[in-house]
């Protein structure tokens, strides 16, 4: 019997068919999942699948100063510097890059949008160069004499 994954709709319908004062056993066979899953839906050990997943930040970002680091890669000191200064007691180089590109930095060409939008102005007009329309065709090119 191959395994049949949680959904929001079905979870929703455990809930549901809960709220109505089935029981454990009922509920598992007319939706073909197993007693204890529906145990835990029930005794609220299962979240919804459709219920945002928390993500926290690790221990040790919050005992960086990282507007600090931000202000020191804007004056151009490497990352790796940077980590060997104010994070390497705490965390591996590596560790660090991935929580910096996750987290904290922007690329550039997103800056720029967010500036523009704070700002008022309309990103696509300055953003993107606008496409380039040639009207002539290479026998034009051709037909002109070299200076």
């Amino acid at each position: 019997m191959a395994i049949r994954s949680m959904t929001v709709h079905r979870y929703e319908e455990i809930r549901r068919r809960l709220a109505e004062g089935r029981g454990l056993r009922e509920i598992a066979r007319a939706l073909g999942c197993s007693r204890r899953t529906v145990r835990e839906v029930r005794d609220g050990d299962r979240a919804s699948p459709g219920a945002a997943k928390s993500s926290g930040d690790p221990l040790w970002m919050a005992q960086l100063d990282w507007p600090a680091i931000i202000h020191d890669l804007g004056l151009g000191h490497p990352l790796k510097f940077l980590w060997e200064e104010k994070a390497q007691h705490l965390i591996t180089y590596p560790n660090f890059w991935k929580q910096f590109y996750r987290n904290i930095w922007t690329p550039p060409a997103l800056q720029a949008r967010l500036c523009l939008l704070d700002s008022g102005w309309d990103c696509k007009q300055y953003i993107r160069p606008p496409k380039a329309s040639v009207d002539a065709g290479p026998d034009d090119i051709r037909s002109q004499k070299p200076r």
